[in-house]
């Protein structure tokens, strides 16, 4: 009885952790956003906890996006830029975070942290960018043009190589030339000089 009571215990515990682990691996349902790519993403602040706002900040998998304090003006670091965002600095859109024309390279995990008069804030979001129906990622494309023409060029500097080494290897044979028989020219003098001699031995 003691040995079933202690097993018991053991997978209560094991079932404990699993379920925390579970709890902090996965978000919740409603901070997931799926979106086709090209359309416009609106990701926005807790919208409980805006008031008296001191400092705010966007980040995207822990990438520092964006930074803004009231009545100054709104810090955009790099990757935000390189990735064509922008955030309003209106209390009434909750300072959201807009991605214009999402691509797959906006995927990731966003969160804003606020603070406030109130406490420190957080609002996370889980971004899915999914490609359009029927359209191949550019990746794709280039690698089914680029593949053949690589592939060709090969093709074609083997031929070559191949074709320099046989030849090397084995010259073509020499061509031998036909012996040209000696054409021998007389003038009319020695064609009369000999006319006598050739009639004698005609008739002979």
């Amino acid at each position: 009885m003691e040995d079933f009571s202690r097993y018991l215990s053991i997978n209560w515990t094991l079932t404990l952790i699993l379920c925390c682990i579970f709890q902090i691996l996965l978000p919740s349902e409603g901070n997931i956003i799926s979106e086709v790519a090209g359309s416009t993403v609106t990701l926005t602040c807790n919208s409980n906890s805006i008031g008296g706002l001191s400092l705010l900040k966007w980040t995207m998998d822990g990438v520092h996006l964006f930074s803004f304090k009231p009545q100054e003006k709104l810090f955009a670091t790099e990757e935000a830029v390189r990735l064509n965002m922008n955030m309003s600095q209106l209390e009434s859109e909750l300072y959201a975070l807009i991605i214009e024309k999402a691509q797959v390279d906006h995927r990731g995990n966003y969160t804003c942290d606020m603070i406030t008069n109130t406490g420190v804030w957080q609002q996370s979001w889980q971004l899915i960018i999914t490609e359009k129906p029927g359209e191949l990622p550019d990746q794709i494309i280039a690698v089914a043009v680029g593949v053949p023409c690589v592939c060709f060029l090969i093709f074609v500097l083997v031929f070559i190589l191949l074709r320099g080494l046989c030849l090397l290897n084995n010259p073509p044979p020499a061509v031998e030339m036909p012996e040209q028989s000696e054409v021998i020219y007389e003038t009319c003098l020695e064609i009369e000089v000999r006319r006598p001699y050739l009639r004698k031995t005609r008739a002979r």
